[in-house]
């Protein structure tokens, strides 16, 4: 009897120990297969290395391109949704990657590499690919504040390219003739019309919104 007391404490240790090591195992394969996915994704937008959505003060190294939590693991945002369901697609993780670099998970307007890539006319570029302003208020892990300004490309920093068509010289023009102008659309700049008009024979040509 005193034999069996002894062994049936050492077989549930064993067995303890067994199933221990295979958590563990488990997750470090998991935790793994994460920092690849990750890798794969500054590999393919190195340039983005460093920025917001690299790293931030209060989670350095985070998760936040793919994933609510910013420490990673949970439910994904949009981004990383839609890049779960082109993981082993093709023959790299890199190449997943690259094959929805096009689309617009976050549905903000912009692609997910013009979020990543267009480095201008944008002062808050590269931004995350499944944050938006609706959406950002699902995050965690993370101060909201460092991220706030990198959610969706904005603040333009290129002045409108006008081109002035008519009068081109030693020319009049009727009162309140409009003219055609050639304006980028794009974020921070509103479209205009240039007006010109003669008055006491001057010519005046003002910018209205």
């Amino acid at each position: 009897m005193s034999t069996q007391r002894s062994v049936l404490p050492c077989l549930c240790l064993a067995v303890l120990f067994s199933v221990t090591i295979l958590f563990l195992d488990g997750f470090d394969q998991e935790a793994q297969a994460k920092q690849e996915y990750r890798d794969a994704f500054f590999t393919v937008y190195a340039g983005a290395v460093g920025t917001t959505i690299e790293t931030v003060p209060s989670r350095t190294n985070h998760c936040g391109v793919c994933h609510w939590r910013f420490n990673g693991g949970g439910e994904r945002n949009p981004y990383g949704a839609r890049l779960q369901e082109v993981l082993g697609v093709h023959d790299t993780f890199e190449e997943d990657i690259l094959s929805i670099q096009s689309e617009d998970p976050d549905s903000d307007g912009y692609s997910s590499r013009s979020e990543i890539e267009d480095l201008t006319p944008y002062t808050n570029t590269p931004t995350f690919p499944g944050l938006t302003p609706a959406n950002v208020g699902n995050v965690s892990r993370v101060d909201v504040a460092e991220i706030q300004d990198h959610l969706v490309p904005g603040s333009d920093t290129i002045p409108p390219d006008v081109t002035v068509i008519k009068p081109n010289g030693g020319e009049t023009s009727p009162i309140s003739a409009v003219l055609t102008n050639t304006i980028p659309s794009q974020t921070g700049w509103k479209s205009r019309l240039i007006i010109i008009g003669n008055t006491s024979g001057k010519v005046n040509i003002r910018i209205a919104s």
